[in-house]
């Protein structure tokens, strides 16, 4: 009788100790995932200002991109931890646009285009002064447009590709270019500010 009481005991005894080492052990557990999931949340959850993503179409260069978003090519390849400068299509890339300079050549274009479909499957109409064309910066990036010579200043969104011209960095609707007073100049140096893009 003694002996199964004293198994009775001992076997309670374990039950007790085996629960707290596992309700200690589950105390740890929790700890190190709160912990991880703070680490987590501070080095993801909150990317760097200033930062859009673009993708990469047949054709274009690691050059071409850096000059027409207007950043250095060293910090374009740093930015994307890239090992070469080969890109291809379908690659998406990390661009800060116009932090290595921020005044540009602006071109405008009407009607030979007007009523065609653009780059983003919106017909385009050359009347709408919110309209302007980049090559890179991804549809919905809006833009403030400021001419240095005179201080126009005009805001804009990318809705279409373009300039295909080598220098320009956009192109205006003709409306848009009626507002900054530069159509019959056709070229204006302008100074650029990105203003919002899609999120």
């Amino acid at each position: 009788m003694k002996s199964k009481l004293g198994l009775i005991v001992l076997f309670i005894a374990a039950l007790f100790l085996f629960l707290g080492l596992t309700r200690d052990r589950d105390k740890i557990v929790a700890v190190e995932v709160v912990e991880n999931t703070d680490e987590t949340a501070v080095s993801i959850d909150k990317p760097e200002q200033g930062i859009v993503e673009i993708v990469v179409r047949k054709g274009w260069t690691l050059e071409e991109i850096a000059q027409g978003v207007g950043m250095a090519l060293k910090d374009l390849v740093q930015l994307n931890k890239l090992t070469s400068y080969n890109i291809y299509p379908g690659q998406i890339l990390k661009v800060k646009p116009y932090t290595a300079f921020d005044e540009v050549l602006v071109s405008w274009y009407g009607p030979k285009y007007h009523g065609r479909t653009m780059a983003n499957g919106e017909i385009f109409n050359m009347y709408d002064p919110t309209v302007c064309a980049h090559k890179w910066l991804p549809f919905g990036t809006r833009v403030r447009l400021t001419r240095i010579d005179t201080g126009a200043s005009i805001e804009v969104m990318v809705q279409d590709r373009g300039p295909y011209v080598a220098n320009r960095h956009f192109d205006l609707s003709y409306s848009a270019a009626q507002k900054l007073d530069m159509v019959e100049e056709g070229v204006v140096l302008c100074k650029v500010e990105i203003l919002d893009w899609p999120h």
